[in-house]
């Protein structure tokens, strides 16, 4: 036994729904997991996809064309099932957790860190 550094693996995913993202696995027990999503990337591929025309700075938007339908399209965020579509990203970037868990299943208990 010695000691060592805690590995983490990265994920760098482009998502259908929430746009450009990361999943962080720690490579030990108990194989913590954090997910790095931008709600303004996700605003904008709804609004591409619902025809909304705006202007993108940064991570600013300081004109849209429709502010009311984009209002609504980031409060549709707050509805969505979260630990499901958090469960779906963990399969996706710890694939092998069925398996290492087989004997005792567990779950993540999701939480927010960080979110503004």
């Amino acid at each position: 036994m010695e000691q060592r550094k805690c590995l983490h693996l990265y994920h760098y995913i482009q998502h259908p729904v929430f746009g450009f993202m990361h999943v962080r696995v720690q490579t030990w027990f108990p194989f913590q997991i954090q997910l790095w999503l931008n709600g303004r990337e996700w605003l904008a591929r709804t609004l591409d996809r619902k025809g909304i025309a705006y202007q993108r700075r940064e991570n600013c938007f300081p004109w849209i064309a429709n502010v009311e339908s984009a209002q609504h399209l980031m409060d549709e965020q707050l509805a969505i099932c979260w630990p499901f579509a958090l469960d779906l990203l963990r399969t996706r970037a710890h694939p092998a957790h069925e398996q290492v868990f087989a004997a005792c299943p567990l779950d993540y208990y999701w939480s927010v860190y960080q979110s503004e």
